[in-house]
């Protein structure tokens, strides 16, 4: 009796082991085909901020088109909002020279800016001017300098 019981002991050990085995590489097999199936959708996910990344940089070079460089003379005033959701404040008109008080700049596109010059040279185009919160406070530290291309203006 004790000899059957260590048999069918014997053959439970195995059959488990077996099994496990079979599970085991089920799991694995499993796990493969979810990381495969992840890779893919990062790919995709990778693909479409590629496309809508392209397609900001073309809608910001249309606006840019669309409007002419002689939109603001070198003087008057003009009142300009953002193209873009995070435009740059700029100590002085060089577009690397962002304004210490503004770095990670938190400027939406509620904001505005009272523009009383526009500045050409060959770090590019740009605007002075004073800048408006969306509650309509004038900002400290105006007037400041921002890129002509991240605003849209008009008298």
């Amino acid at each position: 009796m004790i000899t059957k019981l260590k048999k069918i002991a014997s053959l439970l050990t195995i059959i488990l082991f077996i099994v496990s085995c079979n599970n085991s590489q089920n799991n694995s097999t499993k796990e493969k085909e979810l990381a495969v199936k992840e890779k893919e959708l990062m790919a995709k996910e990778n693909s479409l901020l590629s496309k809508e990344n392209e397609l900001l940089k073309k809608e910001m070079q249309s606006n840019k088109d669309k409007s002419s460089d002689s939109q603001i003379e070198e003087k008057g005033t003009y009142y300009c909002s953002p193209l873009i959701y995070n435009p740059k404040v700029l100590a002085n008109p060089d577009s690397n020279s962002v304004h210490p008080d503004w770095k990670g700049s938190e400027v939406g596109t509620a904001w505005s800016i009272i523009v009383s010059k526009k500045i050409t040279n060959n770090q590019g185009v740009f605007l002075y001017g004073d800048l408006y919160s969306p509650r309509g406070g004038k900002m400290e530290h105006s007037p400041f300098y921002f890129i002509y291309s991240e605003w849209s203006c008009s008298k």
